[in-house]
């Protein structure tokens, strides 16, 4: 790799140290070692007029150190636009960085230290040759330094009205961080003027991540209608975070506009851009349900899709599958009745029955109608789903059709409606549940149980049976474990012999064993 010069070095340091003198000491040194030293030619044009109030001097210098910094810059693009840079070629990218940001950075720093102390004299300066002043700002503003880019916002705004024109011409500049800071400082003025050659930078795939990520900021800034169509556009770029961005903006100003866009964002790849997409869509309330229950009814057909999301038939077909689970969700979040029936229906399809299900719980009690419609399907999927969402809404409007699913055929449908009656506490249930524990499948004897436990009410019948499989030793271990653990919630005074044999009985497991100790409290 190549050394810096040490009189560049030493220069960097004093100047850092406001020593002025000793730095242009040892720039000319440099300039004896290097004579085309561009950093070295910069530093003396700035040192020569950092503390003079002239316009004149300081357009000169300004013009003088675009020309010098031009062949730097077009390396430093060179360098980055190597495919396969060498280590080489990254050290020399870090050293002409380097030099360009010094010097551009002492150049920013010392133009807008010494307007500080007084403008007036450079007023002729920001009227006469904005444009230069501009481009200067722009390329130091590059500089990774913050206390830099201060001093360039803080030259700019001091520019006002002059800085319009230039930062406008400046969005078509060739270097895209040039074209960033010069959307960033026209959202920073505020300047209306502005949004339609922002919006030209909008247009899907043409600029990069550090442009498109300050349009969203700058459209904010800028505000008014007119911001509304370019940040549709940004809602079509292939970058998350201005996405993100533009999602929450045009929710927070309510453009109803934009629902169909957001509608497409519910497709993108980034987990991150789909939850704010669903949080703006939700925001939007019941103007976001046609488009929403027109996906579920085309089963998001019409929704495009990321070119990734379409290598495969599986790959697409997932995609679309989770654009309808997230559409029904968003309907459950709005509380949409309309849409009940319709997200009912997905019960019967294996691959969306769990969205299905969230969203139909999300609607609470007023899914319970085609819930207990639901129980009668003869598909047993959806009847077991039906079951399960009315454990979670706990509407007991739907006990009697639960306690009649108890004799279902299918003993799926049989447990999960034991653990729905359970969950609400149905009393009346106790009878239909007791019986249910002679069932050979273990599930059900399972979900009835827990189901006992959580309802916690005294019924004699019900207490023989949950002892009589308390005592069974030929019972699964946990299902004996979870008898016990009703007995000890009921408190029968009966049992209490029973549950003492069990606890003295050498041959019973030390679970079972603990589980009678805890019943008998």
């Amino acid at each position: 790799g190549e050394e810096e010069i040490k009189d560049i070095l030493k220069a960097r340091e004093l100047i850092q140290s406001r020593d002025f003198k000793g730095a242009a000491q040892r720039i000319r040194a440099a300039l004896q070692t290097e004579p085309d030293n561009v950093e070295a030619l910069c530093l003396k044009e700035i040192l020569s007029v950092r503390d003079k109030r002239d316009p004149s001097a300081w357009r000169s210098a300004l013009e003088r150190c675009l020309n010098e910094i031009k062949p730097l810059e077009k390396e430093i693009k060179d360098l980055e636009a190597k495919e396969e840079p060498d280590e080489d070629d990254l050290k020399r990218l870090e050293r002409v960085v380097r030099s360009r940001n010094y010097a551009m950075g002492f150049l920013a720093r010392s133009f807008a230290d010494l307007i500080e102390k007084g403008a007036d004299w450079a007023k002729p300066l920001m009227e006469s040759s904005p444009d230069l002043l501009i481009k200067a700002m722009l390329i130091s503003g590059k500089c990774y330094d913050e206390k830099v880019r201060d001093k360039v916002g803080a030259v700019i705004e001091r520019m006002g009205q002059s800085a319009v024109k230039p930062l406008i011409s400046e969005l078509k500049a060739d270097d895209p961080l040039v074209r960033a800071q010069a959307v960033y400082y026209l959202g920073r003025l505020r300047v209306k003027e502005a949004v339609g050659p922002i919006a030209e930078l909008t247009k899907p795939g043409s600029e990069p991540y550090e442009v498109m990520y300050q349009i969203p900021i700058a459209l904010e800034l800028i505000g008014g209608e007119a911001t509304v169509a370019p940040l549709r556009n940004v809602l079509k770029s292939q970058y998350a975070q201005p996405k993100i961005y533009a999602a929450n903006l045009l929710a927070r100003i309510g453009a109803k506009e934009a629902i169909p866009d957001l509608v497409d964002l519910l497709a993108d790849t980034n987990s991150y851009v789909v939850t704010v997409a669903k949080r703006a869509l939700i925001s939007f309330g019941s103007d976001s349900v046609k488009p929403l229950l027109e996906i579920l009814k085309t089963r998001a057909a019409d929704v495009p899709l990321p070119p990734s999301s379409t290598v495969t038939e599986d790959r697409e077909k997932a995609a679309r599958n989770s654009v309808i689970g997230n559409a029904m969700d968003i309907l459950a979040s709005i509380g949409d009745g309309e849409a009940i029936s319709q997200i009912t229906s997905f019960l019967s399809d294996d691959d969306l029955r769990s969205s299905a299900r969230s969203a139909l719980i999300k609607f609470g009690s007023a899914s319970t109608p085609a819930m207990v419609e639901a129980l009668k399907s003869p598909d047993s999927d959806v009847r077991v789903a039906a079951a399960e969402v009315l454990k979670s809404t706990l509407d007991k409007r739907s006990a009697n059709a639960l306690i009649e699913a108890l004799s279902d055929r299918d003993k799926e449908v049989a447990a999960a409606a034991a653990a729905a009656l359970g969950a609400m506490k149905v009393r009346k249930a106790i009878p239909q549940l007791t019986q249910l524990l002679s069932d050979v499948d273990e599930r059900i004897r399972s979900n009835v149980l827990d189901a006992l436990n959580t309802i916690g009410y005294y019924d004699p019948d019900m207490v023989k049976a949950v002892l009589r499989i308390a005592e069974d030793k030929n019972e699964r271990e946990s299902i004996r474990i979870s008898a016990l653990t009703v007995l000890k919630t009921i408190k029968p005074s009966e049992v209490s012999e029973n549950l003492i044999a069990i606890m003295m009985a050498e041959d019973e497991t030390p679970d079972v064993r603990r589980a009678a100790v805890a019943a008998l409290g």
